[in-house]
């Protein structure tokens, strides 16, 4: 018995050793070239072999992450957010994007091809600095691990072709207007900030026959030039001429802006592009001045935010754009649970511009559209003329024949438009997404071949 025993006891001892000796071909990734520019180069799409480790300059600052606690048996989606939390515009994304995911969460998650996913934010604030957003893009796309973008105008442009070449959707205020172009097939505009540009200019015209010049200030900064030719020919385009004013975006004292105002007394004045606050510095000068004619804004400008800056009754008139979250009486459910919640939060409504919130029920909406996870079919949802609701109100995407474009990149609203009276916000009129499209296109035409 024992001379069978140790034949049998070798046996095994040798199988063991050449069983912890067999050798395994190791697993090769490829990193990301170094970059040399502010807007990181990239390699292929990521794909099922591991994703290339990014080389983008260190200067964005440390993300934070908003997610509700899961079970390790439900799925969760990463959504990157990028935004400069030093302009109220991008700090209101934020929060507002922030209130939205929690409500998601609250409910149980998304409902994406039949399965539940909890939603988690990646915040990155881009400083509004270029190098700083594109750094924020690759630690989103190629760390974080995110399959989806969203963002204000802040410096944009610097992420879209990583976010592209890497198959990411990508949703922000393309006021360059080249991320709704052909260029790119993974990059939209959920925001409706071109159609702003237009549409109030169609119904001012239309509304307004007898006021045919106003003057526009805007910042001396890339977002102000690059709106300074699209605010003139959109006015153009329904027979007012707009004159534009430069001041330098860190000046407080617009008094010398006012005093231009005052002299050349257009019909009507407006300020763009510099945030609720600075916007709000620039009326308050031109008030100030003793300017009497009607002042407005294309854009969504809160009044509670202008009321911190200008005195109320110099904004007795005022007329602009208003989300449904903006009045007493929200008139749609959504920006009532919104509103409630952000009180909440917060303690109290202040008046924040949510317009970048779109950007979040853009994609929203096209996951559960597309019943998937996968960015081809998000994109080709997107691109097929989808409606999207959040406390902005009804969106829809529409397409850009003036650029070529005929998938559906863009964005309109159905906008509600508001006018101070007695230092109130009065609901004037509400501009739907039909006539709203016929504004934009009379803006931008089809050119002719």
């Amino acid at each position: 018995m024992k001379k069978v025993l140790i034949p049998l006891v070798l046996i095994l001892i040798v199988s063991l050793i050449l069983g912890g000796c067999t050798s395994t071909t190791p697993t090769t990734t490829t990193a990301a070239p170094p970059s040399t520019s502010a807007a990181p180069k990239t390699t292929a799409p990521p794909s099922s072999t591991a994703a290339p480790t990014s080389s983008a300059p260190a200067t964005s600052a440390p993300a934070t992450t908003t997610a509700a606690p899961s079970t390790a048996a439900q799925k969760t989606i990463k959504i990157g957010l990028i935004g400069f939390l030093g302009w109220p515009l991008g700090l209101d994304m934020m929060h507002g994007v922030e209130i939205m995911v929690a409500a998601d969460n609250a409910a149980g998650g998304l409902t994406i091809g039949g399965e539940k996913y909890k939603v988690q934010l990646v915040e990155y604030d881009s400083k509004a600095d270029q190098s700083t957003t594109a750094a924020a893009a690759n630690k989103l796309i190629f760390e974080d691990k995110v399959n989806y973008i969203i963002s204000d105008s802040q410096f944009i442009d610097a992420w879209l072709p990583i976010a592209d070449a890497n198959k990411i959707i990508g949703i922000g205020q393309m006021i360059s207007q080249e991320g709704v172009s052909t260029k790119y097939k993974y990059l939209f505009d959920g925001p409706y900030m071109n159609a702003q540009n237009c549409v109030l200019p169609g119904w001012f015209a239309q509304t307004y026959p007898t006021k045919k010049n106003i003057m526009v200030s805007l910042p001396d900064t890339q977002m102000g030039h690059t709106q300074g030719p699209s605010v003139v020919s959109s006015f153009a385009a329904f027979g007012i001429t707009a004159t534009i004013v430069y001041y330098p975006s860190t000046q407080q004292d617009q008094s010398a802006l006012g005093t231009k105002v005052k002299q050349a007394n257009p019909d009507a004045f407006t300020a763009l592009a510099g945030g609720p606050v600075t916007d709000g510095l620039c009326f308050k000068a031109v008030a100030q001045a003793g300017y009497k004619g009607m002042l407005f804004a294309t854009n969504s400008a809160p009044f509670l935010s202008l009321s911190q800056v200008i005195p109320i009754d110099a904004l007795e008139g005022f007329i602009n754009m208003a989300w449904p979250v903006e009045f007493d009486d929200p008139p749609t459910q959504m920006a009532k649970d919104f509103k409630a919640a952000y009180i909440a939060k917060y303690g109290k409504w202040d008046g924040p511009d949510i317009m970048d919130t779109a950007n979040y029920a853009l994609l929203r909406a096209a996951l559960q559209a597309a019943n998937s996870t996968d960015p081809d079919k998000i994109a080709a949802v997107i691109s097929n003329g989808l409606k999207y609701e959040g406390p902005t109100g009804v969106g829809q995407m529409i397409s850009r024949p003036d650029l070529g474009q005929t998938r559906t990149t863009d964005s309109i609203s159905s906008y509600y438009f508001k006018q101070i009276k007695g230092g109130k916000v009065t609901q004037l009129t509400q501009v739907s997404l039909e006539d709203a499209l016929k504004y934009f296109r009379l803006a931008w035409p089809t050119p002719a071949k």
